[in-house]
């Protein structure tokens, strides 16, 4: 695996080239700053496979050097891995936010890096499979790639901030990282279109990638006054992530969220009452040794009919 680290410490670089050396991992490429990293991506010939990222550079922090990447050709599903001793809830919202598909904290574990990059490696190889056979792509994935990314297209760093659009495994990682480093009472809202199956059934798949995409982006916006983090999660599910949200108090009837859904039925089917169910759980209401990712399980179990737009 073909791997750029972009840091503006030599020490660290010389660290991470050494060890990943150690591991068998050859081909890596060094930059002490965004500028170098960008020069590094544009010149090479092979591109690289993942990428590590410190924050708290000069000039151009990490964060805002994601979108950069992210708009050269190729390097739009690239791992993106943050390195740095950043570790508080709204640097890490803004690098997934941003792009990026993991967060690790300085000081860390050399073990750390070898199995992120090993999961690194794995996603790859199921990306490039997906793009080969999109027919065969999972269940989390039946919405193409393309079109996931065709909501906004990348980002600028002028409008980087703590709410956006994450694809469904960086919300894993940042689901993992929230629980893990931040503290607080993170809250969790799944969004369900009720019975999916027989929503999809007499629409084109093209329509119903751009229902989803239109929907995607309505409840980022519903969402953005909250600093909520969005996600698909396949099958008509999206879940929403935020240390705003607070117990029982989840959008009801006639709220944001029912207008974001009739309006992407006004667009999208030109009418419609599409039916969404809602299920909301906080982190404080789990026990302390749950995986983070149990929220992701709790909140679907709380699904309820909550409206009809």
């Amino acid at each position: 695996m073909r791997i750029l680290i972009v840091d503006d410490d030599d020490v660290i670089l010389e660290i991470l080239e050494a060890f990943l050396e150690s591991i068998d991992l050859q081909d890596v490429v060094l930059a002490n700053s965004g500028a170098a990293a960008l020069q590094a991506i544009t010149e090479t010939e092979r591109p690289f496979e993942c990428l590590l990222l410190d924050i708290n550079m000069p000039q151009m922090t990490g964060i805002e050097l994601i979108p950069h990447i992210r708009q050269v050709p190729g390097y739009g599903f690239a791992p993106i891995i943050m390195l740095t001793a950043l570790d508080d809830r709204k640097h890490i919202a803004e690098a997934f936010v941003a792009g990026a598909w993991d967060y690790i904290v300085k000081p860390f574990e050399m073990y750390e890096i070898e199995t992120r990059l090993h999961a690194a490696e794995l996603r790859n190889a199921e990306m490039a499979r997906l793009m080969r056979k999109p027919n065969e792509a999972p269940i989390e994935l039946e919405m193409p790639v393309r079109a996931f990314r065709s909501l906004e297209g990348p980002g600028s760093p002028d409008t980087i901030g703590e709410s956006g659009l994450v694809v469904e495994d960086a919300l894993e990682n940042c689901l993992q990282r929230f629980r893990v480093g931040t503290g607080g009472d993170l809250g969790m809202l799944m969004i369900q279109i009720r019975d999916f199956d027989a929503f999809r059934q007499d629409l084109s798949q093209e329509t119903v990638d751009r229902y989803l995409v239109e929907l995607a982006g309505n409840l980022t916006r519903v969402f953005a006054e909250q600093q909520g983090i969005v996600s698909y999660q396949g099958e008509g599910a999206f879940v929403a992530l935020s240390f705003a949200f607070r117990a029982g108090s989840g959008p009801g009837p006639g709220s944001a969220i029912e207008r974001a859904v009739a309006e992407t039925d006004l667009k999208i089917l030109g009418t419609g009452k599409t039916e969404i169910l809602l299920g909301q759980v906080m982190s404080s209401e789990l026990p302390n040794a749950v995986e983070p990712l149990y929220m992701l399980h709790a909140a679907r179990s709380r699904l309820g009919r909550m409206a009809q737009t």
